[in-house]
């Protein structure tokens, strides 16, 4: 008898094996991005049939159809909507308002910028705003750009700051006018992406594998 758990993976393929009462629990731990749960169906098919042909290689390996890459993305869902109702409320903040229409189009207009600065796909851009409509307008443009944002604490020291910047190897840092720069990364003011000359947007390939945060 066997029990198969699967749980969240530590690393691409782990298997772990051990005796409960009168039975042998298999515990199978994988990256679903790196290795398919069919792939797993079948090591444990033929696992099971060495152990019960005492190590004789007796069973036919099952064919194993490849993963489809997902090509849905948040950037998907989110187009979905706002194709669907673009006039629709997406964002209040105080008095502000922004339909998903205008999230989009300030969101692409940010990307446009990111990519004028040389912002490639898989970037870190680190996000450091209050909880304002620039904050979802900033997070919607990194992603759109491909970027990877990484949200950032005005509270944390400015030693700490740096010390992030370097560990993620940040391209840039989204700010408001008033947010101190941090020393070793330059600073781009949200207010100044939006209100700069609007620019060519290209779009970026994503899946639902692509990175979104840090």
């Amino acid at each position: 008898r066997r029990d198969t758990e699967l749980v969240a993976a530590k690393f691409p393929l782990m298997l772990s094996m051990y005796p409960v009462k009168d039975k042998i629990q298999i515990k199978w731990e994988f990256d679903p991005a790196q290795v398919s749960s069919a792939t797993v169906i079948c090591l444990e098919q033929l696992l099971v049939g060495l152990i019960k042909n005492r190590g004789q290689y007796t069973v036919s390996a099952p064919e194993i159809v490849a993963p489809q890459m997902s090509s849905e993305h948040v950037l998907s869902h989110l187009k979905a909507v706002t194709e669907q109702t673009p006039k629709a409320i997406a964002i209040r903040s105080g008095a502000v308002e922004l339909s998903y229409g205008q999230l989009w189009e300030t969101g692409q207009q940010v990307a446009a910028q990111l990519q004028a600065r040389g912002v490639e796909p898989g970037e870190r851009i680190g996000l450091m705003l209050p909880r304002t409509e620039y904050l979802a307008c900033a997070i919607v443009g990194i992603v759109m750009a491909g970027g990877v944002y990484v949200p950032l604490s005005v509270d944390d020291s400015a030693e700490r700051l740096a010390e992030l910047a370097a560990q993620c190897q940040m391209k840039f840092c989204l700010t408001a006018a008033d947010t101190p720069a941090i020393a070793t990364l330059e600073s781009l003011v949200m207010e100044d992406l939006v209100e700069a000359k609007p620019r060519e947007y290209v779009p970026v390939a994503l899946t639902g594998a692509s990175p979104v945060y840090i």
